[in-house]
Formats: C-alpha cells, structure tokens, sequence
C-alpha cells in the first residue's frame, strides 16, 4: 500500500441529503492514488426510495448536488493529477427526476453557491463565475471570482 492510500487519498466518496418522502439523493465519486498520481473518477448520483430500498439513477456522470428554489443542480468531473478535468457541466432537475436545463456541457463546472434565486457556477480555468437564473436556466452575467473570506469569529471558524 502507498502512503498516500495509507493515508486514505483512495477509496469512494459519497455525499447524502435527506429530502423528505422516503427519499436519500447520493452522490458518489472514486479517488484513486497510482503511482503517486490522484485520479477521481464520478460514480453517479441516485435517488433511493428508502421504503423499498430501490435506487434510482438520474446522473450517471454526477458526483456532486445542491438542492436549491425547487430544483436538483448536479455536477460532475473526472480527472487525473493536474492534467485538464473534464465533466459533465451543470444539469437541474425538476422534483419529479425531469431535466429542466443543463449548460457547459463537457466542462468540469461546480457551484460555489446560491443566493437570490441564482446560481454561481465556476469552472475549471476559468477567470469569471457564471451567473445562473435558476427560474429560467440562463446565464444572466459573469463575474470575477473572489475568494470567500475566512470567518474568524463562532462556529465553523478555522482558529477554533
């Protein structure tokens, strides 16, 4: 076993949300330490009915969600070391599992958040954020991106 993978830098990955009626979305993806290279491959995001323990496939190129105004954002990247990702863009749906728009189609996109009824989507290279209205699915501006500042005071702050 390598150091790294001693050191836990291999192995799955999953994210779960609770969003109500029976319902657990997970998203998964694959990390993998060859050779002294990290490598991430997505493993989809599912809808389980925990009453009948069935899943649901709905991205199979997924390994992250945000749930936000109504709707299912998803996104998902597959990469190895620090050689250009590709993904899958962003996809939402509906809360009946229906696509309702997907933009930045092949690109390693992720949300950096939501505020207002709008999505801040950057991606891999780069300069500017785009901006999404969640309501219509359209890119309505860009902006430079900043670094969120670091909380220094109450929960969650890095000083403890």
């Amino acid at each position: 076993m390598t150091t790294a993978a001693a050191k836990g830098d291999s192995g799955p990955i999953r994210q779960a949300q609770w969003i109500g009626n029976g319902f657990v979305l997970v998203a998964s993806n694959n990390l993998q330490d060859s050779e002294g290279q990290l490598a991430s491959d997505p493993a989809g995001l599912e809808l389980i009915d925990t009453r009948s323990w069935t899943a649901y496939a709905l991205a199979p190129q997924a390994d992250s969600f945000t749930v936000a105004n109504g709707l299912l954002l998803a996104t998902g990247a597959r990469w190895r070391g620090n050689v250009n990702p590709t993904g899958m863009g962003l996809e939402a749906y509906e809360s009946d599992g229906k696509r309702r728009f997907g933009l930045f189609a092949a690109q390693d996109v992720w949300i950096d958040h939501i505020a207002n009824g709008r999505a801040y989507v950057a991606g891999y290279g780069w300069k500017e954020e785009r901006v999404i209205k969640l309501s219509t699915g359209r890119i309505i501006g860009a902006r430079t991106t900043v670094a969120a500042p670091t909380l220094l005071l109450g929960q969650g702050n890095p000083l403890g």
